[in-house]
């Protein structure tokens, strides 16, 4: 899944699955129109690749599902299907939702912790950004605060790739999956003046973890 770096390179023509087009989130039959409409003759007779944008399990009731599917998908078009990971794709996320309690349920108490570490592991390993065409920055959450990356998107692949528990040992790998941007319709006179102090940041307050950005401020304007 592109494990030898954080972030995939990847070229057009390529459609985006996932993030503010709407997570999969265990929805099979998502992901089954997916199919229909975008690779309806397979992967391998479409011309075009498919980017995954993370958050694949917890909330629907097809997690593994989904998750078989593109692993299947991804070992039989290596170059076509991308996955890159979401902030679901944490152990201790899913031990809070529902993805650790679905395997459970579907394969027993002891397989089904062995099936769900299994997916886990490969979640440890799956890029957490990709670039297309040079020119279009992906991830599943947002933008890290530059004192993490200096602003420099060749930080991302310094992080350890095989990262377990992404919270405790590495915050720009965090940043990257839970950052949000803020909505206009948030920002009154206090949160300006943190924007503008902090360079385009301010804590987000609605998730209680990472950041949140504002583009206009980070793009330097």
């Amino acid at each position: 899944m592109c494990a030898c770096v954080c972030v995939c390179i990847v070229l057009t023509i390529c459609y985006l699955i996932g993030s503010y087009q709407g997570d999969i989130h265990g929805n099979f039959r998502d992901l089954s129109c997916f199919e229909k409409v975008l690779w309806r003759m397979g992967p391998v007779l479409t011309p075009a690749k498919f980017l995954f944008l993370g958050d694949y399990v917890d909330r629907g009731k097809h997690g593994f599902e989904v998750v078989a599917y593109l692993f299947a998908q991804k070992l039989l078009t290596p170059s076509k299907f991308m996955l890159i990971r979401g902030n679901h794709e944490i152990r201790v996320v899913q031990e809070s939702f529902t993805y650790k309690w679905e395997c459970v349920e579907k394969f027993g108490e002891q397989l089904g912790v062995e099936v769900w570490e299994a997916t886990n592991k490969v979640f440890d390993v799956l890029p957490l950004a990709a670039v297309i065409d040079k020119k279009i920055f992906c991830v599943h959450g947002g933008i890290p605060h530059p004192d993490l990356c200096e602003g420099l998107i060749s930080s991302i692949n310094d992080i350890p790739t095989n990262l377990p528990n992404p919270m405790e040992s590495n915050l720009l790998a965090w940043e990257v999956m839970w950052n949000d941007p803020i909505r206009q319709d948030d920002i009154d006179a206090s949160i300006e003046e943190q924007l503008a102090i902090n360079n385009g940041f301010i804590d987000n307050f609605a998730r209680g973890t990472a950041h949140m950005f504002r583009s206009s401020n980070t793009a330097g304007s």
